[in-house]
């Protein structure tokens, strides 16, 4: 009786527990476009990744890079596609990046 408290107690907690982890694991940026009705991954090169540190650093994003230079964000963000939209709008955005440069 008692250790079937104990396993309906331990279920739901160790969902919970799952479902944190996989809500704030880190995955790769997928620098994303808004064309014909609907987001696009793109592929950009190296100077985009620079662009976007400062984007992300504007933008207060956590944010790592792992061993082969791929930008890692939670899981989370990168699922919010009109999010990663902007932040690759803005990494691809010459007149912006030139103003935050002047700060």
């Amino acid at each position: 009786m008692v250790n079937k408290k104990i396993f309906w107690l331990i279920i739901p907690l160790v969902g919970i527990i799952i479902f944190i982890k996989y809500k704030n694991t880190y995955v790769e940026f997928e620098p994303t476009i808004f064309r014909d009705d609907s987001y696009k991954r793109i592929e950009v090169d190296s100077l985009f990744y620079k662009n976007l540190k400062i984007v992300f650093g504007y933008n207060n994003v956590l944010y790592k890079i792992d061993e082969q230079g791929k930008f890692l964000v939670k899981r989370n963000l990168n699922a919010d596609k009109e999010l990663v939209f902007n932040y690759t709008k803005k990494a691809l955005d010459t007149t912006w990046l030139n103003s935050q440069k002047k700060y």
